[in-house]
């Protein structure tokens, strides 16, 4: 990298080359972080959709199975049921926090890889 230059009142002004070099990395950190949290947003509500959907399936199913049911198999419907709801809660309980932990690394990795240069020198 080309040095830095300073003059009479003490300021040292960036060459040209290292100007640039910060532009394109600031440019690339933005872009990056916005494609990156744009990417992590569709994973968490691809997730939560997910989960959504199939919270309504199996309500689905349980008020079928109340509906279509005699006395004896409608006591067990809503005991099913709460087994297959505190699985799916525990479940996204569980991921949740785990795609929130990735899209955060993601995110921000390229505000902290940004400034160093190829040779693997801080700028």
């Amino acid at each position: 990298m080309a040095a830095t230059h300073a003059t009479n009142d003490g300021i040292a002004w960036l060459a040209p080359t290292e100007i640039l070099f910060l532009q394109m990395q600031a440019w690339h950190a933005t872009m990056a972080v916005g494609v990156n949290a744009a990417q992590g947003s569709a994973r968490l509500t691809a997730e939560m959709l997910d989960f959504c959907g199939r919270r309504l399936l199996a309500d689905s199913r349980t008020m079928r199975a109340l509906a279509t049911s005699g006395p004896g198999e409608a006591m067990n419907a809503p005991f099913d049921w709460l087994a297959t709801a505190m699985a799916d809660y525990a479940r996204i309980d569980k991921d949740l926090p785990k795609i929130e932990a990735a899209v955060v690394d993601e995110v921000t990795e390229p505000l902290v890889t940004a400034w160093i240069q190829p040779d693997g020198k801080a700028a």
